[in-house]
């Protein structure tokens, strides 16, 4: 079985990539407000305990975002990756000496 990508599946699948970690964000920072007016579970919205749980949440969602960012950066067409090919130049000659 042949599976056949065309440069544009990629590179929208890429961009899908980036708008999750976007919306995954949003949802990041809605579990801290919710933590947040939790605070009374956790003993008040300072306590050692509520600042630890935010913090390790924190951790888990920054590991979340760097592998959608490696992935997306993956999901490139290999023409925006490459670099751009260079003029060859010309053989040294008579006429071809550089300017001093």
């Amino acid at each position: 079985m042949t599976i056949n990508y065309q440069f544009g599946d990629v590179d929208a699948h890429g961009a899908t990539i980036r708008a999750q970690a976007a919306a995954l964000e949003a949802e990041h920072q809605a579990i801290i407000r919710d933590v947040l007016a939790a605070g009374d579970f956790w003993g008040g919205a300072g306590s050692t305990a509520c600042q630890q749980f935010i913090t390790e949440l924190g951790r888990n969602f920054q590991v979340i975002y760097e592998q959608a960012n490696a992935t997306a950066k993956r999901c490139k067409p290999p023409a925006a990756t490459w670099p751009a090919p260079t003029a060859p130049s010309a053989p040294a000659g008579p006429n071809n000496q550089p300017q001093a």
